[in-house]
């Protein structure tokens, strides 16, 4: 009769424990096709979407198979269990290694290889296991073209491609495949049903002849990948945290051990084993390793993406129609405006990265969805409305204008001037008539617009509406001085680019009075890296240099020499030795002023050992092709009483090709 009761209480289980676990499943393959439908949307496409379906499709796998726990009494039931969930939970971790592989090789710029090999221990394993799962994807693929006749060794350069992905998952998930189908392969060792005898009841139990020693092994293989995974997503240079996953990845490990440990400890106390109970524990314990895992990696990502953006971008637009301008003291911590600036900071962050590996349409894709996310009627296209923008808390304007900029610098480098200068026109609008500007903690963006608007001012930027070039560029200029007051570098390139625009509007007089403003607080040993670092180049440095030229304009050879000499000896020590464009730009007048006054051998000399010996022929920057024909053109110069200096020019560009 006990036995009857206990088969009864197991029929009803089996269907509502089914019910359940299709549900899950069923959840689970709901994100997988999220993932499908979303995989050319660009703030996914370096976060693998193929990768996380498939992923999603592997959980419901497991969700699905742990049916199979209510079916003790069935034995292919019990010889499929272990394989089937124990394959499933590596072959998670196993896409979750190869993913994080995947993306750190896409991701890190090719200079930083191998440069942890120097770091902590940890980098040093993490390097090493990086270099393993490489080998093993390229040295599978050499052997699937050897095949095929193919013998060329891929290129270092390769693109790291899905099916190099899934060769590093099937490698990583194949000592698993083995352990199962030897279990299942060999009656000895293969688990089968049997009725246990405890007090009296009898009760169904999937076991092993061999005990728990396969179980054992299967559960060490199944979590050495998510080890792998761990190790691969700790910070690393040139990894972006938004790429990071370690900390989803440790939370969802810590919630399934604390959850196991609960469950085993139920399972050995459990008086009388029965089935029920048996089957829900060990569901339970799968599932807390399987489900937050999921949760935490896949399901959390497309709601950011698509659910929660969409949402975020609703109430955005009803505040909006609402007319609902929060308090300025209150801006930053309004809840919706928090979601949507982490959306944003995350889309600027995924189309940095895609800039930075030369995939422009795909960045620029992902920055137009950052501002679209603060747009309340629509995508981002012309520009921004007046409701919009008085709706700015301080830190959505300074999101917006990071990305306005951001977006103007990647078009421009595109050679689209007009959408740049468009983009350019808009960040400064945008940043005069928010009223937010006030509350800015972090100003840095302002001086972000300001410089690179003055770059493409200079190129020939038509001005809004009817206003003359000339007097739109120095209101600009004025307006930057004046903003950058608060910070002294930053009023340092404000004050170089206002005399740089005194003199190219023939004011020399002007231009050369400006910069005694300039060197009145440009220190090169304090602020030369800070303006390198902000801007790219020292500004600053470059237009005290070209000063002296506007001296030898205005016939003050005396002075244009006592600037070239003072951009020697305290300006040049200080500046980015490895920048050699800014370098070129550096020396290029100082070099003119030493020729003009018969100084050429010293300018040849100066060229040779700041630029030609130290960059040679492995430079690449705009400022190589200048290095032979400067070369020679000096050394012809200082040519005057013998061949020494042609001969060391002639010998330099022989034996090192520096050109």
């Amino acid at each position: 009769n006990d036995v009857a009761k206990i088969l009864s209480t197991t029929l009803a289980f089996r269907i509502t424990f089914g019910a359940v676990l299709a549900l899950i499943a069923a959840a689970q393959l709901w994100v997988a096709v999220a993932f499908l439908r979303s995989r050319r949307n660009s703030l996914l496409e370096l976060s693998q979407p193929l990768a996380l379906a498939l992923l999603a499709v592997t959980g419901s796998l497991a969700t699905a198979g742990s049916f199979l726990l209510a079916l003790p009494h069935d034995h292919v039931a019990c010889a499929l269990l272990q394989p089937i969930l124990l394959s499933s939970v590596t072959l998670s971790g196993s896409i979750l290694a190869s993913r994080a592989w995947r993306i750190a090789s896409i991701v890190a710029p090719p200079a930083l290889v191998g440069t942890e090999q120097g770091r902590d221990r940890i980098a040093r394993v993490r390097a090493t296991v990086m270099d393993i799962l490489t080998s093993i994807s390229g040295q599978l693929k050499w052997t699937l073209l050897r095949r095929k006749g193919r013998t060329n060794t891929p290129s270092i350069r390769r693109q790291v491609t899905f099916p190099d992905f899934i060769n590093v998952v099937v490698v990583l998930t194949l000592p698993q495949l083995i352990l199962q189908i030897i279990c299942v392969s060999f009656s000895s060792i293969r688990v089968q049903s049997n009725v246990v005898e405890h007090e009296g009841i009898s009760v169904y139990s999937c076991s092993s002849g061999s005990g728990i020693w396969p179980l054992i092994v299967g559960i060490l293989l199944a979590l050495i990948p998510i080890a792998l995974a761990l190790l691969i997503n700790i910070p690393s240079q040139g990894m972006p945290d938004v790429f990071r996953e370690y900390d989803e990845i440790w939370i969802s490990m810590k919630i399934g051990l604390g959850i196991l440990a609960i469950t085993a400890s139920a399972i050995v106390m459990a008086v009388v084993p029965t089935p029920n109970v048996q089957a829900y524990l060990w569901c339970v314990s799968l599932l807390s390793i399987i489900l937050p895992l999921n949760w935490n990696v896949a399901w959390i990502k497309i709601y950011t993406v698509t659910w929660r953006a969409n949402k975020a971008k609703l109430d955005r637009k009803s505040a909006v129609a609402r007319q609902k301008r929060p308090s300025y003291s209150s801006s930053e911590k309004r809840s919706d405006d928090l979601e949507t600036i982490k959306l944003a900071e995350d889309a600027l962050m995924m189309g940095n990265a895609l800039a930075s590996m030369g995939r422009s349409e795909k960045a620029a894709e992902a920055y137009q969805g950052a501002l679209s996310m603060f747009k309340s009627d629509g995508e981002f296209s012309e520009g921004f409305n007046k409701s919009d923008i008085l709706n700015f808390g301080a830190k959505d304007l300074q999101i917006v204008a990071s990305v306005l900029i951001t977006s103007a610098k990647l078009t421009g480098i595109e050679g689209d001037r007009e959408k740049a200068e468009h983009l350019c026109l808009e960040a400064m609008r945008v940043v005069d008539k928010a009223p937010a500007k006030q509350f800015l903690k972090d100003r840095s963006v302002l001086y972000q617009i300001f410089s690179y608007t003055a770059v493409v001012i200079k190129g020939g930027m038509k001005p809004p509406g009817d206003q003359n070039a000339a007097d739109f560029e120095a209101s600009y200029i004025s307006k930057y001085v004046t903003e950058t007051l608060r910070s002294t570098y930053h009023h340092c390139r404000s004050l170089a680019l206002r005399a740089e625009f005194l003199a190219k509007s023939n004011q020399f007089d002007s231009a050369i009075a400006a910069l005694e403003d300039l060197n009145a607080l440009y220190d090169p040993m304090v602020h030369s890296k800070a303006i390198g670092n902000d801007y790219g180049s020292d500004h600053c440095a470059n237009t005290v240099s070209v000063s002296s030229l506007w001296l030898l304009f205005l016939h003050r050879p005396g002075d244009a020499l006592k600037t070239s000499n003072d951009v020697v000896e305290r300006i040049l020590p200080s500046v980015d030795k490895g920048n050699m464009l800014g370098l070129t730009l550096l020396l290029m007048p100082v070099m003119l002023v030493l020729k003009s006054h018969g100084e050429a051998r010293r300018a040849w000399k100066l060229y040779n050992d700041h630029i030609a010996e130290a960059f040679g022929k492995e430079a690449k920057s705009a400022g190589k092709p200048l290095v032979r024909p400067v070369m020679t053109l000096l050394a012809l110069a200082a040519d005057d009483d013998g061949n020494d200096a042609t001969a060391d020019c002639d010998n330099q560009i022989l034996e090192k090709d520096i050109a």
